[in-house]
């Protein structure tokens, strides 16, 4: 509901200001820019008003009053207001001043006539929608070439920002709308505004933001503060979580009486602040516990995100070996397999042992490197193959082997080789009719 309140208010304020009639279009253009006034107004200037013709904007009906800097009315009033803020600074000055305080009454009470007769036939007077940027630079321009640069540090900005940026900060903020055509207005600024204590007060206290009524930022924000006099100044404060008027002060004070009033709407509403920076510290507060739990959780999640990471290593590396042993082990397991087939095949190989009284018959004793000896009668005619046979079937034989002979010390080539043929028979290498050979082993 206080949504849709607010949403109303910056309806009526930019049909008012913008002077659209069909609402629709009003909210078509506000939606456009998010709800903010002061940019909807802008673009809408930027958008309308610039682009229609120069002759249409000349000819159309206008709902306010723009002097022309040239007509006799704005100089008539020009000389009225000159006349009646005549301050003397000689003696011939007090003389003029004295002698002419009757006619200063009437040209007071002439002038107040003649403001309400403009404003009864013309209606109430607002600025021409225009940029706020533009609003703002001109006003400070203009305020130094009549009032000197000393004075509150503007802020940079619309209003509305000025609000955005003391409720980011946490400060108060103090607006001053100043009227041109009002003499207290201008007292206030040469005598108040502009006098150091009470620049060096606001400048460390608030943000102060300022423009003229006669630009259309200070004659938004004069309404929406609902000013009714000049010299206007509003103060705002954060109170619960919303910028709201704290006091307004719409007279002239001197610059004593003024930083008192000031500072008692300060007291009055400090609690305020403090709260909001009290919450505001205790939520900072909180999202620091968060963030240092959440850190401390992801750093637990991380180590044991590590630890189960080093356990699966592990495992993997675990599984790796066990696969590699069991590898080798079938490896291994075959090799043996394959080796006693050969050792088989070799032993059936051998050809049946020759009778002992054969005239031929050879009795070879092999030494083996464990010191077993294995005993055979061949054949002179056998080829060495068949004693290699013999030695090579036997379990516990070397696999890689050579037959060495004694006397002469000789390796005798008994090892079959399939490309060069049947080695030489026992004959061929002078063997006698019993020898002993001896084993030896090529893998040792």
């Amino acid at each position: 509901m206080e949504g849709e309140h607010q949403r109303d208010q910056i309806l009526a304020h930019f049909q008012e200001a913008s002077g659209i009639d069909r609402i629709e279009e009003c909210n078509r253009i506000l939606e456009q820019n998010n709800w903010n006034l002061e940019v909807a107004l802008n673009s809408y200037l930027h958008n309308s008003v610039r682009d229609r013709p120069r002759q249409e904007r000349e000819n159309s009906p206008r709902r306010n009053i723009h002097y022309n800097s040239r007509s006799l009315v704005t100089r008539a009033f020009g000389m009225i207001q000159w006349f009646r803020s005549y301050q003397p600074q000689t003696t011939i000055g007090w003389i003029f001043y004295v002698t002419t305080l009757p006619i200063r009454m009437v040209v007071d009470n002439f002038s107040s006539i003649m403001s309400f007769v403009v404003s009864f036939f013309a209606g109430p007077y607002r600025p021409a929608i225009t940029n706020v940027d533009e609003d703002m630079s001109s006003y400070k321009r203009e305020f130094e070439e009549e009032f000197g640069a000393i004075h509150p540090n503007f802020f940079e900005g619309g209003y509305n920002q000025a609000l955005a940026a003391a409720k980011r900060e946490l400060v108060f903020l103090m607006v001053y709308i100043h009227s041109p055509d009002n003499q207290e207005s201008k007292r206030f600024c040469q005598r108040t505004l502009t006098n150091p204590n009470v620049v060096n007060y606001i400048n460390e206290n608030f943000i102060f933001w300022s423009c003229s009524v006669k630009k259309y930022a200070g004659y938004s924000a004069f309404r929406s503060l609902a000013g009714s006099r000049h010299p206007f100044t509003g103060i705002a404060v954060l109170k619960n979580n919303k910028m709201s008027l704290a006091s307004r002060i719409e007279e002239y004070l001197e610059p004593q009486p003024f930083v008192n009033r000031v500072k008692r709407v300060v007291e009055n509403n400090e609690a305020f602040l403090i709260v909001a920076r009290d919450e505001r510290n205790e939520r900072a507060l909180n999202q620091t516990i968060r963030r240092e739990q959440d850190e401390a959780f992801e750093e637990s999640l991380r180590a044991d995100r590590e630890k189960e990471e080093k356990r699966q290593r592990e495992r993997e590396a675990k599984e790796r070996l066990e696969k590699e042993i069991a590898e080798r082990e079938m490896k291994e397991k075959e090799m043996q397999e394959e080796l006693k087939e050969r050792r088989k095949k070799a032993g059936e190989l051998v050809p049946d042992e020759p009778d002992p009284s054969h005239s031929e018959c050879v009795k070879v004793a092999v030494r083996l490197p464990d010191g077993r000896s294995l005993v055979r009668r061949f054949l002179r005619s056998h080829s060495l193959k068949y004693v290699y046979y013999f030695v090579f079937a036997d379990e516990e034989s070397p696999k890689e082997f050579e037959l060495v002979a004694s006397y002469p010390r000789r390796v005798l080539p008994c090892k079959p080789d399939e490309f060069e043929g049947d080695p030489p028979s026992i004959g061929d290498v002078g063997l006698g009719k019993s020898e002993t050979l001896f084993v030896h082993d090529l893998e040792a």
